[in-house]
């Protein structure tokens, strides 16, 4: 039994590309040895203008649920070959229409036959075992899952339950909590350039300390100080399973309920990697400022009045 076989769903992304590069090589084999000057890539975009004539780029985009910009692409490069040209549109003159040349019309009488082949070919294939009949009809159900819900998410969801237990995230106004002294310690090890602020340890500041914690084992870190976040910190053994991301979440909705307009995070340069992770919570670039011995990034998030991003 080969490793496809052997390995089962978690290659499955592997046998589509493989499938799919033999399938491709093979067609392009075919346009050399008929001499058509054609690329596989190019069907999509002649497919569709054989079907209705004229298309706007956005129309192609959304037809082939590809970006603009790879359209864009496309068509610059069949624009450069001289078989396809733009027309305005009669009814929006702001518009244009892509539209196949005689040139791109002449291509299209050499492939229509090559393609009808191909039809048959592929549907002999289909038919060969017993189970590859329905293999189109599944992977549009597949299609269609992923739409509903990504893959990432699914995979997400799953790593979740091979967690000891669930995250818990409880709140304090206790700095004396030895567990949050523990995750201060880390956090200063990992930023040497930052500073406690005077009262941190005495509780002589109004902070509020959030404490995330798996099977009561505190894991990670994040402070609410009026409008501002700090000290966000992940215990290095617990990372890579998102709960930072629960902190964080957590933290905008206790300071939003809490009445706050903003929330603002100050982020050393060196750690500009969670960048990421604050801007998929609707954080933006305030400013980068030269402090200390480096440089400090920061990132602010307002909140509506209804109190949502």
């Amino acid at each position: 039994m080969s490793l496809y076989n052997r390995v089962g769903e978690l290659i499955f992304g592997t046998r589509l590309k493989r499938l799919s590069e033999r399938f491709l090589a093979d067609v392009s084999q075919l346009y050399r040895e008929l001499d058509i000057p054609f690329e596989y890539s190019w069907f999509p975009i002649f497919w569709l203008l054989d079907e209705t004539g004229t298309m706007s780029v956005t129309e192609i985009a959304r037809e082939l649920e590809i970006t603009h910009s790879a359209v864009s692409q496309m068509v610059t490069t069949l624009d450069k070959k001289g078989h396809i040209a733009f027309e305005v549109d009669e009814n929006d003159r702001r518009r244009r229409l892509v539209c196949l040349t005689d040139s791109g019309q002449e291509l299209l009488l050499q492939v229509r036959p090559v393609w009808r082949g191909m039809h048959r070919a592929m549907r002999m294939l289909l038919n060969e075992g017993a189970h590859s009949a329905d293999l189109l009809d599944g992977l549009s159900e597949i299609e269609l899952a992923l739409g509903r819900r990504t893959f990432l998410d699914r995979l997400l969801a799953e790593l979740d339950k091979d967690a000891l237990g669930p995250v818990q995230i409880c709140s304090s106004s206790n700095s004396n909590d030895s567990a949050i002294r523990d995750l201060l310690l880390l956090w200063l090890a990992e930023n040497p350039e930052m500073t406690l602020d005077e009262g941190i340890l005495t509780g002589n500041v109004d902070i509020l300390w959030m404490l995330a914690t798996i099977d009561n084992e505190a894991v990670g870190l994040i402070a609410i100080d009026k409008e501002e976040l700090r000290y966000l910190v992940v215990d290095p053994a617990w990372r890579h399973r998102r709960i930072g991301r629960q902190l964080l979440k957590a933290a905008m909705e206790t300071a939003k309920k809490g009445g706050a307009e903003k929330l603002s995070v100050c982020i050393p340069r060196k750690s500009a990697h969670a960048i990421k992770l604050f801007r998929d919570l609707k954080f933006s670039l305030d400013a980068v400022v030269k402090e200390n011995c480096g440089q400090n990034i920061y990132l602010t998030c307002t909140f509506n009045p209804e109190g949502t991003e």
